[in-house]
């Protein structure tokens, strides 16, 4: 009887178990399956075109992604001289190249603001980020020392060179945009100030701005190096760069966000050195409904600016 007892007490202990370990994978099905679904309703409703391009990156020697958005018109005969500036959105820590897709609707958005003429049509573009074990292996876009995984390089000269290869974008700093949330944040704010001479606009949604800011992430890809630290820190490198003049920030920061005060702090420097930027702070946190509802305001600045080149 007894033995009875534990055979029926230990199959039912199994039963619990491999239910509590395939809650996680149900809700992952679920959640693939509800992002495709919806991702595919967005392109019935679109009059642009959102592209998924996958490659072999050179520079990671592997198969990456990006989604690209192209505006209403773009493949209309009488437009085929007309070229557009692009503004690359980068995703947080974790996650994916459709992040802004799916969770932000940054497509929509910017569609909406050309159809009512907000903005002038351009190019958005939405990098895969991840390090090579998945979308949890985050990088902040910056190079290992020992080269095993040069992000920053991945994104100078795989992505952004493939775009303008590719598709007909005003192909000069003056109109190429760096924009993220997070860890995206970050890094819109580090290559700007970085390489300036490929991106002159940044805007920065809930990001931070010296690399002990998220010291995991700095140690995970720079080790103990602190000079790379120090180089990867957008407060201290803004001094340092020779055409700041040149550049142009939004720092879009929410009121009860962990990084407020590194957007203080980075916004006073910049207006200390002069630099073309504003600091937007309103009610909200750390989330994909905060930042997809500030989206307007990085596409009208950078608008603005490319504007001012054309």
């Amino acid at each position: 009887m007894k033995k009875r007892r534990k055979t029926r007490w230990g199959c039912w202990l199994a039963a619990v178990v491999l239910l509590v370990l395939s809650i996680p994978m149900v809700f992952w099905v679920s959640d693939v399956m509800g992002d495709r679904q919806e991702e595919q309703g967005l392109h019935a409703r679109m009059a642009g075109s959102l592209r998924r391009v996958i490659f072999r990156s050179r520079i990671l020697k592997a198969d990456k992604e990006f989604l690209i958005y192209l505006p209403p018109g773009y493949d209309d005969p009488g437009n085929a001289g007309v070229r557009y500036p692009a503004l690359y959105l980068l995703h947080g820590c974790p996650g994916r190249a459709r992040d802004w897709v799916v969770k932000g609707k940054a497509h929509v958005t910017l569609e909406k603001m050309i159809l009512e003429r907000a903005v002038e049509p351009m190019i958005m573009v939405f990098p895969d980020l991840a390090g090579p074990r998945g979308q949890f292996d985050c990088n902040g876009v910056m190079d290992r020392p020992d080269g095993s995984w040069s992000a920053e390089q991945y994104v100078l000269k795989d992505v952004v060179n493939r775009v303008d290869a590719t598709y007909r974008t005003k192909a000069d700093t003056e109109h190429r945009a760096a924009a993220g949330v997070s860890m995206g944040g970050f890094a819109a704010a580090n290559l700007t100030t970085r390489h300036p001479e490929v991106f002159s606009v940044a805007c920065s949604m809930s990001g931070y701005f010296r690399a002990e800011d998220f010291a995991p992430i700095a140690r995970h890809v720079l080790g103990s190096r602190k000079d790379l630290w120090r180089a990867n820190s957008p407060q201290d490198t803004i001094a340092n760069v020779r055409t700041r003049a040149s550049l142009h920030v939004l720092l879009i920061c929410g009121s009860r966000d962990e990084f407020l005060r590194q957007n203080r702090d980075f916004a006073a420097r910049l207006k200390e050195l002069g630099v073309d930027s504003e600091l937007k702070v309103s009610p909200g946190a750390h989330s994909f409904s905060f930042w997809s509802a500030r989206l307007r305001d990085c596409l009208l600045f950078a608008d603005r600016r490319f504007r001012a080149h054309s």
